[in-house]
């Protein structure tokens, strides 16, 4: 199914996620989600600021994209040191790292035969990742690398529609981490033997 995605892009900060305070109580740590995180936020930026690499030259900046961003609101929106309305909250302040989107990636990764379909309008990104036998596993730099090869696939296969619109499947894994309108991220792996399964899983 190819889903014609479009960038939204709004003004960015230079913020850092912060998980320290929260969990989901699951094999995700906070310095996971942080990572996660902080990557997406770091490839949105370059598109709203037109400086993501393309296959040549740089893609076209975006106009109103939401930053996914590390706040995690119960009833009020931090804003500095003020607290305000959730109806008042822009885009900056938003919860970004969503419990159940999490529990849904580690069910997606868990299950070869899962059925992507049936999270729509939610989008879903996996890696499978094999080692050898005698390679031990490094979780960190696993996630990392499956991050790049989404983020990379528009410099492998190049962008050109200059209204920044993805019909092309060769391009899914890097639309669903630059969508506009992703507010919301849930990630999760499983491991089976040497080999490890990464997806993340978005609001749309």
């Amino acid at each position: 199914l190819t889903r014609q995605l479009k960038l939204i892009s709004h003004q960015y900060g230079k913020r850092k996620a912060s998980f320290s305070a929260w969990t989901c109580g699951s094999k995700i740590s906070a310095e996971f989600r942080e990572l996660i995180t902080d990557y997406h936020n770091s490839v949105r930026s370059k598109i709203a600021h037109g400086m993501e690499r393309n296959h040549t030259g740089k893609l076209p900046s975006a106009k109103n994209m939401y930053e996914v961003v590390s706040v995690v609101l119960y009833g009020t929106c931090r804003r500095a040191d003020e607290k305000i309305s959730i109806s008042q909250c822009t885009s900056y302040y938003i919860k970004a790292w969503d419990c159940e989107l999490e529990k849904l990636a580690e069910k997606i990764a868990a299950d070869e035969d899962f059925d992507l379909e049936s999270i729509h309008p939610r989008a879903a990104n996996i890696d499978h990742r094999a080692h050898c036998q005698n390679f031990e596993l490094n979780y960190y730099q696993d996630i990392n690398k499956s991050l790049k090869r989404w983020n990379y696939e528009v410099r492998e296969f190049g962008q050109t529609d200059p209204k920044n619109l993805y019909n092309d499947d060769s391009l899914e894994h890097f639309a669903n981490m630059a969508h506009g309108k992703n507010t919301k991220i849930g990630c999760s792996y499983y491991r089976k033997g040497k080999a490890l399964t990464f997806v993340c899983v978005y609001d749309m």
